[in-house]
């Protein structure tokens, strides 16, 4: 007989104090400036770090011990490798997009695969063949599609887990221009991605990189030392986003098809911004510079932003308003409180992470083990409305935006458990 184990869980929280408490946790002693944050669930988190070779780190427990992962590339002759993004799928796989070279002579774009934690890496054969190639990131939306984004509009998609890639045709992208050229930055919420790219635009895809279009941000690009292209990329839902570009600001509320300037009061750091999981009109900004380190919080939108702290932090990803890391030079930082900053209701189930919730449409699933489950939704009358095979290496898109306002009972199915938690759809 199935075990059946119904968990209600759901806590209230306020918090009206802007000073958070993010706590440090050691890495190893060669750890640089930490640029880019990949959490997997609440235990596997990979990242990356720039200048000093390893570049990886990664833990199993939330952070309790991290550990650098080798990047030995097969064939390289001595050439050393340049990471410029990571993407970590599950505890032992992971890509990482780079180029191959050194301070003289040609350097080649490359993406390789781990599935064993890093122990060896896999060449991904016949993509960025060309010495005019630069590649930017690898992104999965589930465990089967993703895609790999790099320079002048060379996109390729995959649909078998990564097993063979295609590139996008032309006629599925932008007319192309001198300045489609791109950074690690992208945002990614269901099927749909952005990227920053030159001239002040920014790239976005609703069917995981099948087709492409192009907007601009409108920001003048005046700051020295950023280029012409947005710094900071932060979107809370397909709709409401946040751009930047050094003190520029400015806003989306249809998408990023067009973006308002953003009148802020506050310390607003411009080296990066990012979304509080689950928590509306929630974002931190952050630097490392060291003449002016911090990050800041805004529970408004990005209308007022109030000091966290004065240290150096270089990137930051969250599981939701109590649960998140960010990156400093030479250092990890966890959160430590809760910066909901208003009464927020929150949803666990099992340990399984569910958010928002309440939400307008879009739940988010992070699975609390690598266990096969599969989700089913059911209206208070009985009735299934959706069901769907879950993702146990990451996170878990569940669209109810063409359903009924209410209240559903969301049943997570794992072998001989049955775990079911109230939703529900504003």
């Amino acid at each position: 007989m199935k075990t059946i184990i119904t968990l209600l869980v759901s806590f209230f929280v306020a918090i009206t104090a802007t000073q958070a408490q993010w706590v440090p946790q050691t890495v190893p002693a060669n750890v640089d400036l930490v640029r880019y944050i990949d959490i997997v669930d609440p235990n596997v988190i990979w990242a990356y770090h720039l200048d000093v070779a390893p570049n990886i780190l990664r833990t199993t427990n939330g952070g309790g011990t991290w550990s650098t992962v080798t990047v030995n590339i097969p064939n390289a002759a001595g050439k050393t490798f340049d990471i410029f993004s990571l993407e970590a799928i599950d505890a032992n796989t992971a890509y990482i997009a780079g180029a191959l070279g050194g301070s003289v002579g040609p350097r080649l774009a490359q993406v390789y695969k781990t599935t064993d934690a890093g122990i060896t890496w896999t060449l991904i054969p016949g993509i960025y063949t060309s010495q005019n190639s630069y590649v930017n990131f690898v992104q999965f939306f589930d465990a089967s599609n993703g895609v790999i984004v790099g320079d002048l509009q060379e996109i390729y998609t995959t649909n078998d887990g990564g097993n063979t890639w295609t590139i996008v045709p032309q006629a599925n992208l932008p007319a192309p221009t001198a300045e489609d050229y791109t950074l690690e930055r992208r945002v990614v919420l269901g099927d749909t991605i952005w990227v920053t790219a030159g001239g002040m635009r920014i790239y976005k895809s609703i069917d995981k990189g099948l087709h492409w279009t192009a907007s601009s941000t409108n920001i003048v690009a005046n700051t020295p030392g950023f280029g012409p292209i947005p710094v900071g990329l932060a979107f809370q839902d397909g709709n409401i986003g946040l751009v930047n570009h050094g003190n520029n600001l400015s806003r989306t509320t249809d998408g990023g098809q067009t973006w308002t300037p953003v009148t802020y009061s506050g310390p607003f750091f411009n080296y990066g911004i990012t979304h509080v999981t689950g928590t509306p009109q929630t974002y931190v900004s952050f630097t490392p510079v060291n003449t002016n380190p911090g990050i800041s919080i805004t529970h408004d939108g990005g209308l007022t932003w109030s000091l966290m702290d004065n240290n150096a932090h270089s990137s930051a990803a969250f599981i939701n308003s109590q649960t998140g890391w960010s990156g400093g030079i030479g250092t990890m930082y966890k959160l430590a409180a809760n910066i909901s900053g208003t009464t927020k209701e929150l949803s666990s189930a099992n340990n399984f992470v569910i958010y928002p919730n309440p939400s307008q449409g879009l739940f988010t699933i992070i699975p609390a083990s690598a266990k096969s489950f599969n989700l089913e939704v059911y209206d208070l009358a009985g009735k299934r409305v959706m069901q769907q095979e879950g993702n146990r290496f990451g996170k878990n898109a569940l669209d109810l935006s063409g359903q009924k306002k209410g209240i559903y009972l969301l049943h997570i199915l794992s072998g001989e458990q049955q775990i079911i938690e109230k939703i529900v759809l504003q």
